[in-house]
């Protein structure tokens, strides 16, 4: 039977030296949606450029993520370690820009 769910959008931020800690916190918030979130009737849907993006080339390549992921998100959860990532035209990295 269908049920109402309340979905958040969660932005995971970051740069490509910390790939296993993203990946964490990814299998964290699957974790939480079918703990806590599945009794409670919510589900953040973690939200990624490489899975949630297409390509584009209409514009810079930020300006682009920015619109088709940043923009719609509620929340973000930002990893960092050694390295900030890539710069953009405007920060000094889409990890940067995407905390905007």
């Amino acid at each position: 039977m269908p049920k109402s769910v309340v979905e958040y959008r969660c932005l995971v931020i970051s740069p490509g030296d910390v790939a296993e800690e993203r990946d964490a916190v990814v299998d964290v918030i699957h974790r939480w949606n079918a703990s806590v979130g599945a009794n409670r009737g919510i589900r953040v849907e973690p939200v990624r450029w490489e899975t949630h993006t297409h390509p584009d080339m209409s514009g810079p390549a930020q300006a682009k993520v920015n619109e088709q992921i940043v923009d719609q998100c509620d929340f973000g959860i930002a990893v960092f370690w050694s390295r900030l990532g890539t710069s953009t035209a405007e920060y000094d990295s889409g990890s940067v820009e995407g905390l905007r």
